[in-house]
């Protein structure tokens, strides 16, 4: 199957983002299973709410692809490490 110059940029982008995106997630998981590490770093909604305030909203515009797997980061950082 043949892709266009247009396609064919967007399947490279589109590769590249999942790889980051499991890269953080296989870091979570490795963090998550380390024993010396914190269970959680809690923080109260409202210091949440300002720390995170860009990841908890959901805008009209679409974001771009770096800006999504930033606010994965900063999700992963405040989640409870179950490991």
């Amino acid at each position: 199957m043949l892709l266009t110059t247009a396609a064919s940029e967007s399947f490279e982008k589109t590769v590249i983002f999942m790889i980051e995106l499991v890269t953080i997630l296989m870091d979570y998981m490795r963090m998550s299973n380390d024993r010396s590490s914190p269970v959680v770093d809690f923080k109260h909604p409202h210091e949440l709410r300002e720390l995170m305030g860009n990841c908890l909203q959901i805008h009209r515009e679409p974001q771009n692809l770096e800006q999504i797997l930033d606010d994965c980061k900063e999700t992963m950082k405040y989640c409870v490490k179950t490991g």
